[in-house]
């Protein structure tokens, strides 16, 4: 939402929180600071599904539980309304029917039904955050865990459509959206990158005792967790034999196995209140994905607050160019990830000549940004 702030001088922002499944009930979540006006839709509590999508949801339940059945290619399936019951369109209806936008966004496709009843005046915008064609496909070929909603590519153009400008954050989920939108009235554009890189005077490395601080941080999801876990069984060990005053501080809700904790090597932080503090203590920062899809946030927060980041190719899909600032892409099933990470503990001046980098590339690519968000506020 800053980022609207910066693109232009004269824009009113409100920000409805309208919640669904992912939500817990009585959701009283924070809001970012600089947004005044809030509101909170059915008082916090998740809308019901569709009955549709609740028969579907439940069918996949009753055969897990009961039948000790798990067919991944089921979650290849969605209706593609049925998280957006009739109650909340409604309920946003009237929000938008108080306040008179000249635009509205929405997060995510699948919430397209809630503009259904919007006066075509008002321009509407989807933050599509990644793709859901074949998406738990995807996942399933690369052997990867965690499936996610997905629909197929007629269900996804049909909700794009809604819209008059679809917002993609990274190159190849543009080309695709507008594959998909062919003699469709609706603009795709990219807008990847919506923060400044942080003044890098405020998180340089706190640490005074000459310990190498990796970090990782991450949301208790099964791909942080595949990642994390596959780094640490495979590299961690000839990493440390290698460099002797090097930890590995992990940081958020990411679970991992209390055998690895053991380790007096590896922290587990948990929550931590301030990300600037985090990022303080690393000297740089690690993404050892394995599987998933779109922009992952962790690797673009990484360079944001000036830290040099070696990853996989999933974990930098999105970023263009990024090897050619401060970061570094290797096989995570390859020795080469712990060997790079073994030369960045060693030479201490060039990870401080990277830092520069990789935020003189975030600053370029928020610019960029900008200038689309611009566009859409103004159509020039």
């Amino acid at each position: 939402m800053s980022a609207f702030y910066d693109a232009s001088d004269n824009v009113e922002i409100h920000f409805v929180l309208c919640p669904f499944k992912k939500f817990e009930s009585g959701y009283t979540g924070e809001f970012p600071d600089d947004i005044i006006n809030k509101i909170v839709l059915n008082e916090g509590k998740a809308y019901k599904l569709t009955w549709r999508q609740y028969l579907l949801e439940h069918f996949r339940w009753n055969i897990n539980k009961y039948f000790r059945l798990s067919f991944d290619w089921l979650n290849d399936y969605m209706f593609k309304d049925g998280l957006v019951c009739n109650k909340a369109v409604r309920d946003v209806t009237q929000v938008i029917d108080r306040i008179q936008p000249d635009i509205v966004v929405v997060e995510y496709a699948v919430l397209s039904k809630l503009l259904v009843n919007l006066p075509s005046n008002i321009v509407k915008v989807v933050d599509t955050h990644d793709k859901f064609s074949n998406r738990n496909k995807k996942i399933r070929l690369s052997g990867g865990l965690g499936f996610w909603m997905s629909l197929s590519e007629k269900q996804e153009a049909t909700l794009l459509k809604r819209f008059n400008y679809v917002i993609a954050i990274q190159d190849n989920e543009r080309n695709f959206f507008k594959s998909i939108l062919i003699n469709k009235n609706t603009l795709v554009i990219t807008i990847s990158i919506t923060r400044k890189a942080f003044d890098r005077e405020i998180v340089v490395n706190k640490q005074d005792n000459g310990d190498f601080i990796m970090g990782f941080i991450g949301s208790n999801n099964k791909h942080n967790k595949e990642g994390l876990e596959y780094f640490i069984q495979k590299h961690w060990l000839p990493i440390i034999s290698k460099i002797d005053n090097v930890k590995l501080v992990i940081a958020g809700t990411v679970k991992v196995d209390e055998k690895y904790l053991a380790e007096n090597t590896i922290q587990h932080l948990g929550k931590v209140e301030s990300l600037t503090d985090f990022y303080s203590t690393c000297s740089f920062i690690i993404n050892p994905c394995l599987s998933g899809t779109g922009l992952k946030i962790k690797s673009v927060e990484a360079l944001e607050f000036g830290k040099v980041l070696v990853t996989t190719l999933e974990g930098a899909e999105g970023l263009a160019s990024i090897e050619n600032c401060g970061a570094f892409i290797h096989d995570l099933k390859d020795i080469s990830f712990a060997n790079r990470c073994i030369e960045l503990c060693v030479d201490n001046t060039r990870l401080k000549s990277l830092e520069h980098k990789n935020m003189t590339y975030i600053n370029e690519r928020y610019q960029d940004s900008l200038n689309e968000i611009k566009y859409i506020l103004t159509g020039i």
